[in-house]
């Protein structure tokens, strides 16, 4: 990956392991169950830019899942329900592809009563069953 930084000068970010994104992947979990969701966003948009494929658009869907929380939590409910619409759409859409639908599931039920919560009403809590991301093809990302 090449970044080009305010500069203009580029420098590569080096590709993560399979350890290092299993790391990556449960840091931004736990943080998305601490309901710190802009930091949750940071860390999983760092292995999102390195994914592919159907994990790639699985991890889209779960930071929209932290980006919508985090409208939420700063009072913008129009913008916490466009977001969480486009990931159910991701979720639904790339779960089944990597066979992981009963791993996503309660987040996307979640989701889905988060849709209808009335303005200044409490979050509920989104409990992500997903503890680890697979390796390999199967997961869109290579074992390097």
């Amino acid at each position: 990956m090449i970044l080009v930084m305010d500069s203009g000068e580029t420098a590569s970010t080096p590709a993560m392991d399979a350890a290092t994104r299993q790391r990556c992947f449960r840091e931004g979990r736990e943080l998305f169950h601490a309901r710190r969701f802009f930091d949750c966003h940071e860390v999983w948009e760092d292995l999102w830019r390195q994914s592919a494929g159907p994990e790639k658009q699985l991890l889209q869907g779960l930071i929209q899942a932290a980006v919508g929380g985090h409208h939420w939590q700063r009072g913008n409910p129009v913008g916490a329900r466009r977001v969480w619409e486009r990931s159910l759409r991701n979720l639904r859409a790339a779960a089944p592809l990597l066979g992981l639908e009963p791993a996503v599931h309660e987040v996307q039920i979640g989701l889905e009563t988060c849709l209808q919560l009335a303005e200044g009403t409490e979050m509920p809590r989104l409990h992500l069953v997903l503890e680890t991301l697979t390796s390999g093809a199967a997961s869109g990302l290579p074992d390097s």
